[in-house]
């Protein structure tokens, strides 16, 4: 099987559509919001200045975009992750290489992409049962 016929179904490979503006909540507004209400993940002037940080991606977002990212937008977030941690993966892995080392920070993006991974086969393999029985049921109406 090759990397492209890996993710059948879910467009691994395909550019996803540009994000549709809609009602829904902005998701950047929901993750700052649940950051800085966390007593963990770092004191509260390191989780300010993650917020900064967030914000600036936000605003990026809507200048690339023209839209601030929300739910519903007709993209499939979940694929957009899985992309984004590949890259991730691959970045830290140039860090390496170039001699800025964070063995722990790559680590940990192998465990999380091998458990997305293994869901999106996990869907590709529902997908493809759901329209075998699809199929199936159709032949047995006629």
């Amino acid at each position: 099987m090759t990397d492209d016929h890996s993710a059948e179904g879910f467009g691994l490979s395909d550019p996803e559509p540009e994000p549709n503006k809609n009602l829904n909540k902005f998701v950047w507004d929901e993750v700052i919001e649940e950051l800085l209400s966390r007593n963990s993940g770092g004191d509260k002037e390191t989780r300010d200045l993650i917020s900064r940080d967030m914000r600036q991606r936000d605003q990026f977002g809507f200048r690339k975009y023209g839209t601030r990212l929300q739910s519903g937008n007709g993209r499939n977030s979940f694929i957009d992750a899985y992309q984004e941690l590949l890259d991730y993966i691959v970045y830290l892995k140039q860090c390496e290489i170039e001699g800025d080392k964070h063995q722990y920070l790559y680590e940990t993006a192998i465990v999380m992409i091998t458990m997305m991974k293994k869901e999106i086969e996990k869907r590709n393999t529902t997908k493809k049962s759901s329209n075998y029985d699809k199929i199936s049921n159709t032949k047995l109406e006629r």
